[in-house]
């Protein structure tokens, strides 16, 4: 499954006629898939183990293409941690590391990456090709409408599980009482928002925590400010399961189960009068 701004770096390669050099990347991918018996033993079975298809191979290449062109700083451990799980094999996680270190080796070879070895002992990842403005998903999952979900996965909200990836399985999981959470339309209480100040739950004791609750702040502030000004202060929480099946509120400036001030600046938005 493809993220949001991977759909995008691969419709933008159609548009370009395609790449020669991921062609050469897949082509040097599956000769070193196929060449599996004349390996070390514990990577002929991890290979073997692995055995991908064409679309899982296309997924990995894409996925590690890119977080390169959008992340300034990679390291081999961290690319290859972030994007391990991304090997479907039941395979130890080291195991998927290696897996996933071996591809972009390959894909090194094809001129799509470049492994900068001298700046310092960690290799860094990175690529010479630019792509600039890829959009991305909003990571704090506030909107407008909510879309159905159908399955433990969903195109615009990602897993239906927190946790990572690593968390994420295709188990059966009751999406209908996700979507009931998430059809809630809400709205945000303006008069407490304008009068009332957002207070450190711990102290503040240097100046770069105090740097970090300012931005924090600010940030809610501005997140607040665009629901109220651009969606007539309605909007949408989407919701996720745990690993106990519990079911958490999946934003970080506005949600009513955080502290005390986000607790109170949510409100429904269809209000009713209640009477006795």
């Amino acid at each position: 499954m493809f993220t949001f701004a991977e759909g995008y770096v691969i419709n933008e390669i159609y548009k370009a006629d395609g790449m020669p050099e991921m062609i050469k990347a897949k082509h040097l991918i599956h000769t070193y898939l196929c060449a599996c018996e004349d390996y070390y033993e514990s990577k002929r079975i991890r290979i073997e183990i692995w055995n991908p298809d064409e679309g899982e191979i296309n997924e990995l290449i894409i996925a590690i293409f890119t977080l390169c062109l959008t992340e300034e700083y990679l390291t081999y451990p961290s690319i290859t941690g972030m994007l391990a799980d991304r090997i479907k094999a039941d395979l130890d996680p080291f195991d998927r590391v290696k897996c996933v270190a071996e591809i972009i080796a390959l894909m090194a070879q094809a001129d799509v990456l470049d492994i900068d070895t001298q700046r310092s002992v960690t290799a860094r990842i990175s690529t010479r090709f630019m792509l600039p403005n890829i959009p991305q998903r909003d990571q704090h999952l506030v909107f407008t409408d909510a879309e159905e979900i159908t399955s433990n996965y969903h195109e615009t909200y990602g897993s239906m599980l927190l946790g990572g990836k690593l968390k994420h399985h295709e188990k059966p999981i009751c999406v209908e009482h996700l979507n009931k959470r998430n059809a809630i339309e809400l709205s945000l209480n303006i008069p407490l928002l304008c009068n009332v100040n957002q207070q450190a739950s711990k102290p503040l004791d240097t100046q770069k925590k105090r740097d970090q609750w300012d931005l924090f702040v600010r940030e809610c502030y501005n997140k607040s400010l665009e629901i109220v000004k651009h969606h007539g202060n309605k909007f949408h929480l989407i919701h996720k399961y745990d690993c106990r099946g519990r079911a958490y509120c999946n934003s970080y400036y506005i949600n009513y189960q955080g502290t005390a001030f986000q607790k109170a600046v949510v409100q429904l938005a269809n209000k009713e009068v209640v009477t006795t």
